[in-house]
């Protein structure tokens, strides 16, 4: 089945991409510190994303289709927030008059989650959107599972709005050893179409001469690493499929690398 196309759709990915961002404020302060600042990110769901389990008790999920930021708790009746009239600074005021109103009260920094753009979240493109992040989870989780060693979980960093897991190459199992990156980026600066990333860090010498699948490109300008292009995915009879074996040719690129 082909991926969604998303075009026309900066309004709607970076409202979704500020709204995570308030889940996340809440999950920073609601959390224990865990390590690789896995407390700083957010599960992948079906329907988007969550906090998965705050401290105290329930968690916020954030609804791409129905465009909602939902406050679940166990016993208690959920809770939904309107994303379509609210920007970011609003839509964090009303998140924690719901908390507040269950009793708790998490320190969230004003600063944290303050843009006042009206979010701009077009239902078909949302929805669209979260078909494709799911699909590119999915995708990732299917490669992550044929790999050996010590691996992060998958998760979405509200900052940058990827989703990515790491393969340590140190006994540490730490982010600042050797280690490798896996990703789906809706975009950044230099590459304003989606795309799912590979690196390698500390960059090892040579790695960009090594040759690469045919879908994957090295990209060099500010970051070093792999990209694999969601435009030329969409063109895959089977894009999962396609994903998943090309991520397995990029592993046997920067195997040798990783000891």
């Amino acid at each position: 089945m082909t991926l969604p196309a998303l075009t026309d759709w900066e309004n709607t990915r970076a409202g979704l991409h500020r709204a995570a961002q308030v889940l996340g404020a809440v999950r920073k302060v609601s959390v224990e510190p865990q390590p690789n600042w896995l407390h700083l990110a957010l599960d992948i769901t079906a329907e988007g994303a969550t906090t998965g389990p705050l401290s105290f008790g329930g968690e916020l999920a954030l609804d791409y289709p129905r465009r909602r930021v939902v406050y679940r708790r166990e016993g208690l009746p959920s809770v939904e927030i309107n994303l379509e009239v609210h920007n970011q600074a609003t839509l964090a005021g009303a998140v924690l008059d719901v908390l507040a109103q269950a009793r708790h009260h998490p320190p969230v920094p004003r600063d944290s989650a303050a843009d006042l753009t009206p979010f701009d979240i077009h239902p078909d493109l949302a929805a669209d959107f979260n078909r494709a992040q799911y699909r590119m989870f999915t995708a990732l989780a299917r490669f992550r599972a044929r790999l050996l060693g010590g691996l992060s979980p998958i998760v979405l960093w509200p900052h940058n709005f990827d989703l990515a897991f790491l393969l340590f190459a140190n006994p540490e199992l730490s982010e600042n050893g050797l280690h490798a990156a896996f990703g789906f980026e809706p975009r950044s600066s230099g590459l304003e179409r989606p795309y799912v990333y590979v690196y390698v860090r500390p960059t090892p010498d040579g790695l960009t001469e090594q040759p690469l699948p045919a879908l994957a490109r090295w990209y060099t300008e500010g970051w070093t690493g792999v990209v694999i292009q969601y435009d030329d995915l969409r063109g895959e009879n089977d894009p999962e499929a396609a994903l998943e074996n090309t991520l397995m040719g990029v592993y046997r690129v920067i195997k040798r690398y990783l000891g």
